[in-house]
């Protein structure tokens, strides 16, 4: 358990919009917590290419097919309200 909480090997987020873009981009979604509020953090596996992935995310320089974000959005609210 260690392992999962150590960020060189795990990325935690509650950004919606950024796991859905790597979840199109090959990254698998390791767990999802909810917590009281109901607010989701996503465990994510990193890889060598993870955070230059997440820089050019936030600098809006990352571009994924629309259909396939829309359906990663889609998949992932539904196991967050599962």
């Amino acid at each position: 358990m260690n392992e999962l909480l150590n960020e060189k090997y795990y990325l935690r987020t509650n950004e919606l919009s950024l796991v859905a873009t790597l979840q199109v981009l090959g990254y698998g979604i390791e767990s999802i917590e909810k917590n009281a509020n109901g607010k989701a953090t996503f465990l994510i596996k990193k890889d060598s290419r993870t955070d230059d992935t997440i820089k050019l995310f936030w600098l809006r320089k990352l571009t994924v097919e629309p259909l396939a974000y829309f359906e990663s959005m889609k998949n992932i609210k539904s196991r967050i309200y599962q």
